[in-house]
């Protein structure tokens, strides 16, 4: 299914906005939050915002996974999800926002190439 340019657009401009003030709510959240206050706040957040769209948009097309997979599926996005921002919440901390945001960015990279030796 191919999404007209309008559309690919909107979720451009959707992503880059969401993106792009992460950071700043980050540097907001660690005044005082301990940090696994801060993940576990950010990840059920996370999960109502995606249990919103999927009644909105009906998404009953999403195939049921086996166990095996469910477990995959958790530790990919305990790894992905949870694991990380904690370490980069706590590396915020010490360091700048903007550079945490720049090392953080090299995510896709790793991702892609982790991609390579895992899946293909």
């Amino acid at each position: 299914m191919m999404l007209s340019a309008s559309k690919r657009l909107a979720l451009l401009f959707f992503t880059i906005l969401l993106w792009g003030t992460v950071w700043y709510t980050i540097t907001f959240q660690l005044n005082g939050t301990p940090v696994l206050v801060s993940v576990f706040y950010r990840i059920v957040i996370a999960a109502i915002f995606l249990l919103i769209y999927k009644n909105l948009f009906y998404c009953t097309n999403i195939k049921i996974a086996s166990i095996k997979n469910h477990l995959k599926v958790s530790v990919l996005g305990g790894c992905l999800f949870s694991i990380n921002y904690l370490f980069f919440y706590l590396a915020t901390e010490y360091i700048s926002s903007g550079l945490v945001a720049i090392i953080f960015s090299t995510l896709i990279i790793f991702n892609s190439i982790n991609q390579y030796i895992f899946l293909i």
